[in-house]
């Protein structure tokens, strides 16, 4: 009969061997020796707080100084004159309609039809400018949540809800 010695030895072997070559696999991945790595993002570009996926694909990144799309191939950013240039954005979402909704910390929310960003009307007041979260329900209603509570918009009707209304507090994430 054959002494086999530890029995886990193997175990411990493959382990050990895996902790050795792992390091070296992540260096190379990161384009220690040369392999293409692109940097499509930087700068202030590159946190990331908000992506969505619309429903013609593409997928827009907001970001702390503007809002980019990427097609598959590359990104757009958008830098005209109606489009949010260093501003945060924390919100992004799609109605029914196809417009894209861009909640921002302080501009409110931008709506983009396709060809432009163009305001879109909240309550008065500086809270309700800062927009964090955004939703849309299965009857096409926008909800808005924002540092001064929650809106809703319903076909050019906006509702708000605060903590008069029994939120626990105004500030909605």
């Amino acid at each position: 009969m054959l002494d086999r010695g530890c029995p886990g030895i193997m175990a411990y072997f493959k382990c050990f061997a895996t902790l050795l070559v792992l390091p070296f696999v992540v260096w190379t991945d990161s384009g220690a020796f040369g392999f293409p790595f692109r940097e499509y993002i930087s700068g202030k570009d590159s946190t990331v707080r908000s992506l969505y996926q619309d429903s013609r694909g593409y997928i827009w990144v907001g970001t702390l100084s503007g809002v980019s799309r990427f097609d598959g191939t590359r990104f757009h950013r958008f830098e005209n004159d109606d489009a949010p240039r260093d501003e945060i954005i924390n919100a992004i979402i799609e109605d029914r309609e196809g417009n894209i909704y861009l909640g921002t910390a302080n501009q409110g929310i931008l709506r983009w039809d396709g060809e432009s960003f163009k305001p879109f009307p909240l309550p008065a007041g500086p809270k309700w400018n800062t927009v964090n979260t955004m939703a849309v329900d299965n009857k096409g209603k926008l909800f808005i949540g924002t540092g001064a509570g929650l809106a809703c918009y319903d076909r050019s009707i906006i509702k708000t809800c605060t903590v008069k209304e029994g939120l626990p507090s105004n500030v909605i994430y």
